[in-house]
């Protein structure tokens, strides 16, 4: 999904570390010298308990 929501020349890393998901996005500005990174953690879907209601 972060692949496909990153913009057309960006380079976009998925690592796991126990429960966390990380996704860190780099794209260079288009008409500037920077390059722009974004960032986001996550709770790993198979790491959210299964059970029903209380």
């Amino acid at each position: 999904m972060a692949r496909e929501a990153a913009p057309p020349g960006a380079r976009v890393n998925v690592t796991r570390s126990g429960d966390l998901i990380r996704v860190t996005v780099t794209v260079p500005a288009p008409r500037f010298p920077i390059t722009v990174r974004a960032e986001a953690v996550a709770l790993a879907e198979d790491a959210v308990g299964g059970g029903g209601p209380p």
